[in-house]
């Protein structure tokens, strides 16, 4: 494997902004494409952050285990990265550790490993470019490609080949289970589905969120968010860190951002910045976030921007992700009191309390109303039933002040009163 192998991750599949308080950061590419059929795998990470790949494998900590994540580099569609921490190969080429891909091997001059069987002081993150050829196979190495990245990794599973180790699949949930002991509960933020929501301190330092599950919800629910979770890795999810399940109360762990959420940050912000880029730019985000969840089978069934929240100024991360979709065909029935929640609900689940990825997509359309209306709640003063009443008989939101008429037409696609048009 040649030295020029290595990938540059700087801006791999993502977009710069500009926040309108002169910080900035990166976006994933609402534009990225992820395959359907690869969605359901669970060594399938899409975009996932570096960062996110490192924290990742290293907690599964095994020989061999990895992620398969896209690439914007031309002819080259995705990367394997792989944890390390034994070399068995007689002669393997590594990539520069001075490449952008920091957690790289190697830092010999030739970027030859020769040492068999070599235990390495600290365990790695080797990434592999995984190319196309001109007749559509995918391949590591020329001299042996496949049909389908499944099948490469299916080979790399039984035979190592040029690769570090056996490629080994990521661990089950049970993986993830944390001692209740090294979580102490600071402060309640705020309750919902789950019985509620609380800022912890982590192992003593890490300040993370905790959601619990309520008495009335089975484990089974429980459970079913908790593995959906373990499988979700993009830039604008919160991050599952992990479970509590054996103690008294169930609990599920994860990253917790110390600002705002995004209606609170559209309200704080509405004489300061008005620019419609910036306001299509947050809404962007949601989308290819939206977008993700939709391909790994998962219904948020909750999206608002009360249930967002905002980083650095320009970064949206969506939390309280829903459950996964069974079949093509099934729907979710609605749990709790729908009259809390009902601005963000789709015709459909109104009427006959059924959540879709369609009732997704019309709640979409909601928050980027909530975007360019900065953090109004919809419908003003309208209880439930008017709601009701006024959607039925055709009539929408209003087209915000600030709001370009092109976008505007996008929000009306969303709130289409048949399912399959939205």
């Amino acid at each position: 494997m040649r030295h020029d192998d290595a990938t540059n991750d700087s801006e791999d599949d993502r977009l710069r902004t500009k926040d309108p308080f002169e910080d900035s950061g990166y976006v994933a590419n609402p534009f990225a494409e992820a395959d359907d059929e690869l969605c359901i795998n669970d060594w399938y990470g899409y975009n996932m952050p570096q960062e996110a790949i490192k924290e990742h494998l290293f907690q599964d900590n095994r020989d061999g285990c990895f992620i398969i994540t896209n690439s914007s580099t031309e002819g080259i569609p995705y990367i394997l990265s792989i944890f390390v921490r034994r070399l068995t190969s007689e002669k393997m080429r590594l990539f520069d550790a001075k490449q952008p891909r920091d957690v790289a091997c190697g830092t010999t001059t030739s970027n030859y490993i020769i040492k068999h069987n070599t235990i390495l002081e600290h365990p790695k993150i080797l990434h592999y470019p995984v190319r196309r050829n001109f007749a559509g196979r995918i391949y590591i190495i020329e001299r042996r490609s496949f049909g389908s990245l499944k099948e490469l990794i299916e080979y790399h599973q039984q035979y190592q080949d040029i690769l570090p180790a056996r490629l080994k699949l990521p661990r089950t949930l049970a993986h993830y289970e944390i001692n209740p002991s090294r979580v102490k509960l600071k402060e309640k933020l705020g309750s919902g589905v789950f019985k509620a929501t609380y800022r912890v301190a982590f192992e003593k330092a890490t300040i993370i969120a905790v959601r619990m599950l309520p008495d009335h919800l089975s484990s089974d629910d429980f459970f079913q968010e908790a593995k959906m979770m373990m499988k979700l890795h993009h830039p604008n999810l919160l991050q599952f860190i992990g479970v509590c399940s054996r103690g008294s109360q169930s609990m599920i762990l994860t990253e917790y951002i110390p600002h705002m959420t995004l209606a609170s940050y559209l309200r704080l912000s509405c004489n300061k910045n008005k620019d419609p880029r910036f306001l299509l730019n947050l809404c962007a985000q949601v989308c290819s976030t939206m977008s993700y969840l939709a391909m790994r089978r998962c219904i948020h069934r909750n999206l608002a921007a009360e249930n967002c929240f905002i980083e650095n100024g320009n970064v949206v991360k969506i939390a309280h992700v829903g459950r996964k979709r069974k079949s093509i065909v099934n729907k979710y029935t609605l749990f709790g009191d729908k009259k809390k929640h009902f601005a963000w609900l789709s015709l459909e689940v109104l009427e006959q309390s059924r959540f879709s990825h369609e009732s997704d997509v019309w709640a979409f359309g909601i928050l980027m109303w909530e975007v360019f209306a900065f953090g109004k709640h919809p419908y003003g003063s309208l209880d439930c039933d008017a709601v009701i009443d006024f959607l039925q008989t055709g009539n929408r939101l209003d087209r915000p002040d600030n709001c370009p008429l092109e976008v505007y037409d996008m929000m009306q696609l969303c709130w289409d009163s048949v399912e399959r048009k939205k």
